[in-house]
């Protein structure tokens, strides 16, 4: 996948917010957005949006990319997560795509029916 694409494809964040983990971490862009608005970028927020993207939104063969504004496998999303899974599971008509700087916490996030993953859902390890 081209990062073009990526660029392209709906973003969907229902948590904002993250915490540096690694050197990989140094130039993130969510804090460099945030530090122009004013906002704490290591407080953790549930989105607005819902668990769901309206079908308007998020028209079948859709490329979605998943917490660009934060870590789809941050700690303090755990209670939030379920949510989004059950929507991704609902939407394989779309393909998901997320990045991760925490791919140690994957194994005890991801829903029981995942087993070897699901087709529509691209998980990229950010480079640490």
């Amino acid at each position: 996948m081209q990062n073009i694409e990526i660029e392209k494809a709906i973003p969907w964040n229902p948590w904002h917010g993250c915490k540096k983990v690694s050197l990989g971490c140094k130039n993130c862009f969510v804090y460099k957005m945030d530090q122009r608005y004013g906002r704490d970028t290591t407080t953790i927020t549930k989105g607005k949006t819902t668990y769901e993207l309206k079908d308007k939104d998020c028209p079948p063969n859709s490329l979605v990319k998943l917490c660009f504004s934060s870590d789809f496998f941050i700690e303090e999303a755990d209670e939030w997560r379920d949510g989004c899974w059950d929507f991704i599971r609902k939407r394989k008509d779309c393909l998901f795509v997320m990045t991760t700087k925490r791919p140690e916490r994957i194994s005890q996030c991801v829903p029981s029916d995942w087993k070897d993953g699901w087709e529509h859902v691209l998980n990229k390890q950010k480079n640490k």
